[in-house]
């Protein structure tokens, strides 16, 4: 994306879906929120993989991994001077949450995944400004194809699973984000990081998480999950339980029964000043 500093931040635009068992759905929609404690995604016996997509099942589950090069690795027993030096280039370092957690997933579909419709006439244009009050540019975006292919393929995805019919929830914007941002409900929030867990790399590359808090570890995931646009919420929950049920009667009206039709249909609507639209993606 362009290196001017545009008006709009990619991260800030996007939708929010989550894929909810059909039994659930309805709960789901009063607000009522299910955080799956980390093991779950870690110990699931899925056998369903796709090296694009990954799947519910992460060994490496709260946990962040690195492959870190060195010149030089030594022992040396305590007590005594002498060092024994190993022949080793690479040296693999993981990092592990402490406490256990509960984590919520939804699917964040950015900016980056639109692209301009081709399909809308000028007069279909001009009809949208007048109905949204738009009164300078406007531009009018749609999924891209590939990001339909894969909330298709996330769908069969969660649905191997949960062995269950799963119905893809939109919830909106404003009031999620009102929610989790809001220190009562004392939840960490944001998008998952993805990186290579395998990719050799240089020791100032690696994150000191001893400055860091114990949830840092759950924002990053292998690279292998990318396609998956996590956004994470995470919660404490109780030692050895599979996951705890939180209501948020505020969510209620704000949340949406939704298809893949439904949401391929769907456009992003964005009106503004200039002559062109700069989205920086920092």
């Amino acid at each position: 994306m362009s290196k001017n500093l545009g008006r709009v931040n990619a991260k800030d635009i996007g939708i929010f879906v989550k894929f909810v068992e059909e039994s659930y759905v309805s709960s789901t929609l009063d607000g009522k929120i299910y955080f799956a404690s980390s093991t779950y995604f870690r110990d699931h016996e899925a056998k369903y993989k796709d090296e694009k997509m990954g799947d519910v099942n992460d060994p490496y589950e709260s946990s962040d991994s690195y492959v870190m090069r060195t010149n030089d690795i030594f022992i040396r027993m305590e007590g005594q001077q002498k060092i024994v030096r190993l022949p080793v280039k690479k040296v693999g370092i993981n990092f592990k949450t402490v406490r256990p957690y509960g984590i919520c997933s939804f699917m964040y579909l950015s900016f980056f995944d639109f692209e301009e419709d081709p399909t809308i006439s000028l007069k279909v244009k001009e009809k949208i400004k007048k109905e949204f009050h738009v009164k300078n540019n406007l531009k009018i975006f749609r999924l891209k194809p590939g990001v339909i292919d894969q909330l298709k393929k996330f769908q069969r995805i969660e649905e191997k699973n949960k062995h269950a019919k799963c119905v893809p929830l939109i919830f909106s914007n404003n009031e999620l984000l009102r929610v989790v941002q809001n220190p009562k409900n004392s939840m960490g929030y944001g998008l998952v990081n993805y990186h290579d867990f395998h990719k050799e790399v240089e020791i100032d590359e690696i994150p000191d998480y001893s400055k860091k808090p114990d949830v840092a570890v759950l924002f990053n995931k292998d690279i292998s999950y990318a396609g998956q646009r996590e956004y994470r919420l995470i919660k404490n929950i109780s030692k050895d339980s599979k996951g705890e049920l939180f209501n948020y009667p505020e969510l209620k009206g704000h949340i949406f029964k939704s298809s893949i039709s439904d949401i391929e249909q769907r456009k992003l609507l964005i009106g503004y000043d200039g002559s062109d639209l700069f989205v920086k993606d920092e």
